[in-house]
């Protein structure tokens, strides 16, 4: 049996929703994350997109070696490791500043770090904007959308025609539903209407 092939049709994006997120994502996640690289950087810490990426992704435990290796010069064990542990805790602060919110987890996954600092990523954008996107993927579904919209429009016109006898006329005034939930035409008297 050939199963005939169904080309999806796009009926548009929600922009509305799809703007939302973006924003979203910008104010919670990629403007904290970029307060987030200022602080490492006054920390005296200047790291390239990967490191960066690998901190916000997995915290603060990507920057062990260099903590060790930023103070490799100071002579006392006991200052050295004051100071690591020290720095290991402010960044566990700039980790938890940068993340404390929902959506991070997924909102990390949609950025890159381009010159040191966070961006949505343009692939990001288009697959979020595939997300927001209302298509027909089925013949069934094709079906089911164009019925609506037959049935939406005779709805339309058939309150257009009542509007003008009875001008509060509603759309739940066309049908009713009876104990069993089946919809259900009622009688009108349609010379009257």
């Amino acid at each position: 049996m050939k199963t005939e092939k169904f080309e999806p049709i796009n009926l548009g994006t929600d922009q509305n929703a799809y703007n939302n997120r973006l924003s979203h994502i910008e104010w919670n996640t990629v403007r904290k994350i970029n307060t987030s690289i200022e602080s490492i950087e006054e920390l005296g810490f200047k790291l390239d997109n990967k490191a960066l990426q690998d901190f916000f992704v997995s915290g603060d435990i990507t920057l062990a070696g260099q903590l060790q290796e930023h103070f490799k010069d100071i002579p006392s064990k006991f200052e050295r490791q004051r100071l690591i542990d020290e720095y290991r805790e402010e960044l566990e602060s700039i980790y938890r500043y940068a993340s404390n919110h929902n959506s991070f987890n997924a909102d990390i996954l949609l950025l890159r770090f381009a010159k040191g600092r966070s961006e949505i990523s343009p692939e990001a954008k288009e697959k979020l904007k595939m997300q927001y996107s209302r298509t027909l993927d089925t013949k069934r579904a094709k079906e089911l959308h164009d019925l609506h919209d037959e049935i939406f429009q005779k709805t339309a016109k058939l309150l257009e025609l009542l509007r003008q006898v009875t001008p509060l006329a509603k759309y739940h005034d066309l049908f009713e539903m009876d104990q069993s939930w089946n919809l259900k035409k009622p009688d009108f008297d349609y010379n009257r209407l």
